[in-house]
């Protein structure tokens, strides 16, 4: 890997974790229909749209392949497939309410890697619904982002599971972030590096 695509991808990394952690401090105690969620939604956009001219460049070089369309229609389908899995998330009293957004999430994304994988190789977008490899990548974004969230919105919950691991004086908001990062981090190595094995 060279150094300009690791800080690329670090690059990536930094933007869609910022977004996420902007996104969600708008939107956590807002209603769902609320203009609250809608600024925090914009932000998030916004943030992902970035990311993804940032993981073009670090695919394809100046040479863009991701077109206007496929990264608005991308983007939109992102941010909501998010605020979904916060819904879900928010509306359960259990840690199972948990799982079900993580999966719901991991479901979502791996349905939008793969369409932004083939958009990246300069694919029709629509020419497959689900990879494997990149339904891998979107496990690891969910699983990392709803580590983070549990950390976030079920904090006693968090700490006692980081209790039975031995991690029993650990800052939840700070592990929580650590986790997501490095779930982002995994993702976008992994993201570029299958885009451009093509």
């Amino acid at each position: 890997m060279t150094t300009v695509r690791a800080f690329s991808i670090l690059a990536c990394t930094l933007v869609e974790t910022a977004a996420l952690v902007i996104w969600l401090a708008v939107v956590q105690t807002a209603a769902l229909s609320s203009a609250t969620t809608l600024v925090g939604c914009g932000i998030l956009a916004v943030g992902l749209v970035v990311e993804r001219i940032l993981k073009d460049l670090t695919v394809n070089g100046v040479a863009l392949t991701v077109s206007t369309g496929a990264l608005v229609g991308l983007t939109v389908a992102e941010t909501t497939a998010w605020t979904l899995w916060l819904a879900v998330a928010e509306a359960s009293i259990a840690v199972e309410g948990f799982v079900l957004a993580a999966t719901v999430l991991a479901v979502s994304l791996a349905v939008l890697y793969t369409v932004e994988d083939s958009a990246l190789r300069g694919v029709t977008p629509h020419s497959s619904l689900l990879d494997p490899g990149t339904a891998s990548i979107g496990l690891v974004t969910a699983v990392g982002a709803t580590a983070w969230l549990l950390c976030e919105l079920r904090p006693a919950t968090a700490a006692r599971w980081l209790g039975t691991v031995g991690i029993e004086r650990a800052d939840l908001s700070l592990a929580g972030l650590a986790v997501l990062a490095l779930a982002v981090f995994v993702t976008h190595n992994v993201g570029v590096a299958y885009a451009r094995s093509s």
